[in-house]
């Protein structure tokens, strides 16, 4: 598995992908002290909080790439909940790792779909009842940091709106999501609408799809992804169009063709 780049094309200034893993030990075999502190530490896996300065040192492998992902989080502090939240996340991580007997570096899309759960009842199933269900779309926000093979229909059982504010920061989504807004606005679309709620999550999803948030890096393959993922859903995908005219009068020139061909 590699890390993740910025999306070809971000010129833009303010972002950039925020982790760099290139001096990541991604090697998938746990070492000899690795494999004991892990299943010495048992049950106590599950509260990473409570690991001894020694056996947090002979994880420091894993445990570093976890904790810059968790440094790039733009999650709100509630009474530090969310810290809590995070320490199960990682506590959750190492006890499948214990279970794998090789680090997530070699997990497939199907073993981190497992992980997260396809859904809330397979989350339950699963996890202890101790597990803050906060834990699960936390776990996908960190699987996508770290570049992990997550099922892109897994954005589908999550307010994407909130995880993409999660990742990438919700000033610049809420920045590209306004742009949009704006645009659309000054044609006459009636935004203000419970409805069109449903506008800011297909930005929110175009931006996960494409790892970037920023609508300069957006293009009419990944807007054709968009559309086969709200198809998966059964739902109407009018909003598409909307989406599609607003990037259009970001750039005329390039959307000039796409906007003749593409379905309304």
């Amino acid at each position: 598995m590699t890390a993740l780049a910025p999306a070809a094309g971000n010129t833009a200034p303010g972002w950039v992908w925020p982790l760099d893993g290139s001096a990541w030990d991604r090697d998938p075999q746990l070492s000899a002290d690795e494999r004991a502190v892990l299943v010495q530490a048992g049950p106590r896996l599950f509260h990473s909080s409570r690991l001894s300065r020694t056996e947090r040192n002979a994880l420091a492998r894993l445990l570093g790439p976890l904790e810059q992902a968790r440094s790039c989080l733009w999650i709100l502090d509630k009474a530090g909940h969310h810290r809590w939240v995070d320490y199960q996340v990682v506590g959750i991580l190492l006890a499948r790792t214990a279970e794998a007997e090789s680090a997530w570096w070699s997990w497939d899309q199907t073993a981190w779909t497992r992980l997260i759960g396809p859904d809330a009842q397979e989350w339950s199933r699963q996890w202890p009842t101790q597990a803050s269900p906060a834990c699960r779309p936390r776990l996908l926000a960190y699987a996508y940091l770290l570049g992990a093979p997550v099922d892109e229909a897994l954005f589908l059982c999550f307010e994407r709106l909130r995880l993409a504010r999660t990742v990438f920061g919700p000033q610049i989504v809420d920045r590209e999501v306004d742009t949009v807004y704006g645009l659309l606005r000054g044609w006459g679309y009636r935004l203000e609408t419970a409805g069109n709620h449903a506008v800011r999550t297909l930005i929110a999803h175009a931006m996960l799809l494409n790892h970037s948030p920023l609508l300069t890096d957006m293009d009419a393959a990944l807007l054709e992804r968009l559309r086969q993922a709200v198809r998966s859903t059964r739902r109407a995908s009018g909003d598409m169009h909307s989406l599609q005219r607003a990037l259009a009068g970001l750039d005329p020139g390039s959307w000039t063709r796409v906007m003749r061909l593409a379905p309304a």
